[in-house]
């Protein structure tokens, strides 16, 4: 200890010295109670701290996305997201880059924010060719929209079921892994298609299109509820 001591003292600030000592000094048994090893176990303890920050620091810079992840594992969902937003300007691959879009299209979701979701989900599917949860997931989002967008409105109401049940038929023609839940959503929403009078009433014949309107937009294929 004798020698080491005043090894340490010339730079006694510099991890790359007092760590070596420390260590040699631990290996001999010395008793960690001595001040100058207690010293030495302080400042390490210290430097580590130190260096825990720096990595997280640079895991926050160079994989926002990743590090977006594991504050959703820890419950953190909001604050996960400006570390996705800021991923999407990266170069991260295009695998990462669906599963960001597809975390932030999840919270804004979860918020109720249905158009905003709806791109990030878009995106999603775009990222990762023949993925069909984005598409689960923009059919749930038409399917909870029946009531508020169809205003009481029968066909209305059925038109866009009928845009859910075209999402998830598009889910499940482009993944397999997917078709169980599809088939399952298309069963139950199909209870809500138009019934023949209200199509009739309309001028539409099953298999047309029909404008949807709402936040949704676009045109659905109309299928009438005599089929099911």
């Amino acid at each position: 200890m004798k020698k080491l001591k005043p090894q340490y003292e010339k730079d006694a600030d510099n991890y790359q010295v007092f760590r070596p000592i420390l260590k040699t000094l631990l290996q001999k048994g010395c008793s960690q109670d001595d001040p100058f090893i207690a010293e030495l176990i302080e400042k390490d303890k210290k430097q580590g701290e130190i260096e825990r920050t720096a990595a997280m620091e640079k895991w926050k810079t160079e994989e926002p996305d990743n590090y977006g992840h594991a504050l959703i594992s820890q419950g953190q969902n909001d604050e996960a997201i400006p570390y996705f937003e800021k991923s999407l300007s990266m170069d991260i691959g295009s695998d990462r880059l669906s599963k960001a879009n597809f975390a932030l299209a999840k919270h804004y979701h979860r918020q109720g924010q249905y158009g905003k979701a709806r791109g990030y989900y878009q995106a999603a599917a775009s990222n990762r060719p023949g993925w069909g949860e984005p598409y689960i997931e923009i059919g749930k989002m038409y399917a909870a929209s029946v009531n508020s967008c169809g205003n009481g409105d029968g066909f209305q109401m059925g038109v866009i079921a009928c845009a859910a049940i075209d999402m998830w038929g598009k889910a499940k023609s482009i993944d397999g892994g997917v078709a169980g839940e599809a088939n399952s959503l298309i069963g139950r929403y199909s209870a809500y298609v138009p019934t023949k009078e209200d199509a009739f009433q309309r001028g539409v014949k099953d298999g047309q299109s029909a404008s949807v309107g709402c936040w949704i937009g676009g045109s659905a294929t109309v299928r009438l509820r005599s089929q099911y």
